[in-house]
């Protein structure tokens, strides 16, 4: 068995598996009983993560009983300026995903009296939408960037270039946000310690950025939505040095209609023997095109082969079968047989 990885040109993946329009979506089978046909086309790349797919529709916005929003610190003063972090978290109990993006409002009270501070802009890259996923549980105040999505929040206690307030400090002990366009404020959890540990601020200026996307290398999202499960259906028997043939069932488990927007993903075969043998990893490219949208609970069928080496030992065998997921992990499948 050739265990070789080849590149297959770029017009071969194209013809394979046709790419997505975002715009337009083809239907998708007209029975789980219809099987999409193997294709025998290896990836240019592999760990893409395109078997994480792009929903058929884009997600509604965070209003403000879809999130929460936790205190994740501060450092300073660094010339006289204290650098906050607020972590937003999304806490919906519908398990339902939402966007949030831009800069919302913040506001600062002092013993329940608001601070009358002029909202500043904080220069970052442009505002981007973050889609975030229902959370397992909140972030721990106090321990930096955490959750999906964090802003970041700055002001003084002191003028600048100056070591006192000429305004005279005060001393904020609640701390809320709001949304754009909502009225509605989101208090944020930990601010001050419930209000037995009062923050000093300088006014008149309190500097706010837009909502950042926290890197998965830094700690990912606080969950990882499955939106896949896949079943294999192999016969009992095969036999040594001939291609297997089995199937792949598909579901869409996924609360919202999905499709593979952005272009096929691989999937990867291995085959585990007697005495520890192994195939090692097999990729292939699937043959998604034909998929569409598939609604929440629909299933895609897959016709798929595997080859069983010709020197193969008799004996029981295992075939795993996995979607390139990229970071997220939705599981093997295995299926076991006998090969003669």
């Amino acid at each position: 068995m050739d265990m070789r990885v080849v590149v297959a040109p770029l017009t071969v993946l194209l013809t394979g598996c046709a790419a997505l329009s975002g715009t337009v979506s083809k239907p998708g089978p007209a029975s789980a009983d219809v099987a999409i046909p193997w294709i025998d086309v290896r990836p240019t790349a592999f760990g893409q993560g395109l078997a994480t797919p792009v929903a058929g529709s884009d997600p509604r916005s965070c209003q403000r009983d879809d999130v929460q929003a936790i205190y994740g610190g501060a450092t300073g003063p660094v010339a006289g300026r204290m650098t906050a972090i607020v972590n937003i978290v999304n806490i919906n109990q519908a398990v339902s995903d939402c966007v949030i993006q831009g800069m919302p409002a913040v506001q600062l009270f002092a013993r329940q009296a608001q601070i009358a501070l002029t909202q500043v802009s904080i220069a970052q890259a442009q505002p981007r939408p973050i889609l975030l996923n229902p959370a397992v549980e909140a972030p721990k105040p106090l321990i930096g960037k955490t959750g999906e999505a964090w802003v970041e929040v700055g002001w003084r206690i002191a003028d600048s270039g100056s070591a006192k307030c000429a305004a005279g400090l005060q001393y904020a002990t609640v701390m809320q946000l709001l949304l754009r366009d909502s009225n509605e404020p989101i208090p944020v959890g930990y601010f001050a310690d419930k209000g037995t540990q009062a923050a000093a601020v300088c006014p008149s200026s309190l500097e706010v950025g837009a909502f950042e996307p926290l890197p998965v290398a830094a700690g990912g999202p606080a969950i990882s939505p499955r939106y896949w499960t896949y079943t294999v259906d192999a016969p009992s028997t095969a036999m040594a040095g001939s291609a297997m043939k089995f199937r792949v069932t598909l579901q869409n488990t996924y609360y919202r209609a999905l499709e593979f927007r952005h272009g096929c993903p691989d999937y990867i075969e291995d085959l585990e023997g007697p005495n520890g043998w192994t195939s090692g990893k097999i990729v292939y490219l699937l043959n998604c095109g034909p998929v569409g949208v598939l609604s929440p609970g629909a299933s895609a069928v897959f016709e798929m082969r595997v080859d069983v080496p010709v020197n193969a030992s008799p004996g029981s065998y295992t075939l795993g079968w996995d979607l390139d997921t990229g970071s997220t992990n939705f599981g093997t499948a295995t299926a076991s047989f006998t090969v003669r």
